[in-house]
């Protein structure tokens, strides 16, 4: 029975919303939600909100110039703060 509500949604095109920021990083990276590493949403959820609180407009660029993705096979995604 948990199946049929589940498809109900796929089938139904139930989308829910995300932030513009976080779908631009995401294509940036070529990740799905599924990839994400455990530091994703709160790194761009910061940068969406120093955009919204000051007014800047940072995008995926400058989250990647502050951060690197690695990833290998055991661990998955990260994204690792870069050395200046």
């Amino acid at each position: 029975t948990v199946f049929f509500p589940l498809m109900a949604i796929l089938e139904g095109g139930v989308r829910f919303p995300m932030d513009p920021l976080i779908i631009g990083t995401l294509r940036f990276y070529s990740l799905c939600p599924d990839q994400l590493p455990p530091n994703f949403y709160p790194v761009v959820s910061y940068v969406s909100w120093l955009n919204q609180i000051f007014g800047l407009e940072l995008n995926h660029h400058a989250i990647n110039f502050m951060y690197s993705l690695c990833g290998n096979i055991k661990t998955d995604y990260y994204l690792k703060t870069r050395d200046m």
